[in-house]
């Protein structure tokens, strides 16, 4: 999984549950605010149904002044005294929200309006000047439907006090339920939290400080760091471009140091101890030092001529000993001109390069020499080979280096060879194969190192002056981040195989 689909997973979770806890915050406010409205409404309720049986009670006491008094007001007081409860009863009748609710309005109503009724009627017999009559209906009449309303009612508050437990306890229920489920979310988001924490400092923060480390240490010159490169997310992908850059630069490395092998043969044999510090020499030390090898051998030679040979010698000996300088200052001339064109410096020039028209190209250099020693050759290039990217002009020497080694290890007429050139992949990527075969003397498996520079110093008495010319065409080839690799066997032939990465 990717960095960005491991951040991502941490974050929607977080998210989620960021959605889950707000969703249940607005779940419990509306509970809350439905439930309080609830209890609100039930307090109303029971307290507009007392105020109604209050305001009843109070209007129906003008009935007895009427009666007794003979109060010729008393019907008046008892309309204006009971319009305040039946102002009361229709708002305590809006209230009403359930089924049993409204049933129970009926039968408050009706109990209600049968005591208006009858005092009604005890003020119309009051108003005859009936007392019989008048105190029969209120003996009778009035006291039982005073007496039904009063029964009503008050079944009707205590209804009322049990849905306020009812509501009551819902409230606690919701406090607890939403406690609970408060308390999940929070844990959740603390434990995704602390998750996002210990993978930011395991798997991220740590590898990035072991990438900075590593870079430091590169900075110091410790070249042979390298980071694990299991990890396929954008991290991985970071390390296995540190390790590429880290093997490049040790190749570079190698191959600034690789022209040591000049001294070495130019003079003695070096001792052990220091055959094994030759790749830290600086190579500008080294330049200057085969320039003053050049000059000497040049003293030599205008020695010998000003004195017209060497004392004690036969004039074809002194001869004999100014060309042999002169011979060494050629090769060592030929070597430094080598040497600045192939490792002084090692900074490549990439660019898309045609490997068909390189190849033709290079082998145009050689076409006369092809001719003059009768030579065969075949070229074979992959048709999808197309454009690469590659330094040409380094690849055109290196690959000249390579040819002229082939022609010269055929015989001095005929023989063969041959260039064959393809792309393949390899790892998600392609690498570019060129090889040339000869069927020359071909050299000794033992002695491929040594050909190649592995083993500088190792000369032998009686060998030529050693060749630097295919240990820096390996590093050419190193450079890019390649191989080199020499197959040889002797009276057989040599194919020498040149191998560059391609980004894909």
């Amino acid at each position: 999984m990717t960095l960005r689909r491991k951040l991502l997973t941490v974050f929607v979770g977080l998210g989620a549950i960021a959605l889950l806890t707000a969703g249940l915050t607005l779940w419990v406010t509306a509970r809350w605010s439905y439930t309080s409205g609830q209890m609100e409404a039930h307090y109303r309720r029971s307290l507009l149904l007392q105020r109604v049986r209050a305001a009843t009670y109070q209007a129906l006491k003008e009935i007895p002044d009427a009666a007794f008094l003979r109060d010729k007001d008393a019907r008046g007081e008892f309309a204006e005294a009971i319009k305040p409860a039946q102002d009361d009863l229709a708002s305590w009748v809006e209230l009403a929200d359930t089924v049993d609710e409204r049933a129970e309005i009926e039968r408050v109503g009706s109990a209600f309006r049968l005591v208006l009724g009858e005092a009604e009627r005890a003020f119309e017999l009051l108003g005859r000047d009936d007392r019989a009559g008048a105190a029969s209906a209120l003996e009778d009449g009035l006291e039982g439907s005073v007496k039904a309303f009063q029964k009503v009612t008050g079944a009707a508050v205590e209804r009322d006090q049990a849905r306020r437990g009812e509501v009551r306890a819902a409230v606690d229920e919701i406090k607890r339920t939403a406690f609970v489920i408060l308390s999940i979310a929070s844990f959740g988001t603390l434990s995704l939290v602390l998750l996002l924490a210990a993978y930011l400092a395991s798997d991220l923060f740590r590898p990035l400080r072991d990438v900075a480390r590593a870079l430091d240490g590169l900075g110091h010159g410790e070249l042979g760091a390298r980071l694990d490169e299991e990890r396929e997310d954008e991290i991985g992908a970071l390390q296995q471009a540190f390790n590429r850059a880290a093997a490049a630069l040790e190749r570079r490395e190698r191959a600034s140091t690789l022209a040591s092998s000049f001294t070495s043969g130019l003079g003695a044999r070096v001792e052990d101890d220091e055959a094994g510090a030759w790749h830290t020499r600086p190579s500008r030390m080294l330049l200057h030092g085969l320039v003053a090898r050049l000059k000497d051998r040049l003293t030599i030679v205008r020695a010998g001529i000003a004195d017209g040979g060497v004392e004690g010698k036969e004039g074809d000996q002194d001869d004999g000993v100014a060309m042999k300088a002169l011979c060494d200052a050629e090769d060592l001339l030929s070597g430094i001109a080598r040497f600045a064109a192939f490792g002084f410096p090692l900074d490549l020039d990439v660019a898309p390069t045609d490997v068909g028209a390189l190849i033709h190209d290079v082998l145009a250099r050689f076409r006369d020499e092809l001719i003059r020693q009768g030579v065969s050759y075949e070229v074979v290039l992959d048709p999808m080979l197309g454009v690469v990217v590659l330094d040409r002009l380094k690849m055109r020497e290196a690959m000249s280096e390579v040819i002229r080694n082939g022609l010269a290890a055929l015989p001095e007429r005929g023989g063969r060879l041959g260039i064959r050139s393809n792309l393949f992949g390899q790892d998600g990527s392609s690498v570019l194969a060129i090889e040339v075969a000869d069927n020359g003397a071909g050299i000794a498996p033992e002695a491929v190192g040594r050909v190649l520079g592995d083993d500088p110093f190792r000369i032998d008495h009686g060998d030529p002056l050693p060749k630097i010319g295919l240990a820096l065409t390996k590093a050419i080839v190193e450079r890019h981040g390649g191989d080199l690799n020499v197959m040889s066997r002797p009276g057989v032939g040599t194919v020498v195989r040149l191998t560059l990465p391609q980004a894909s």
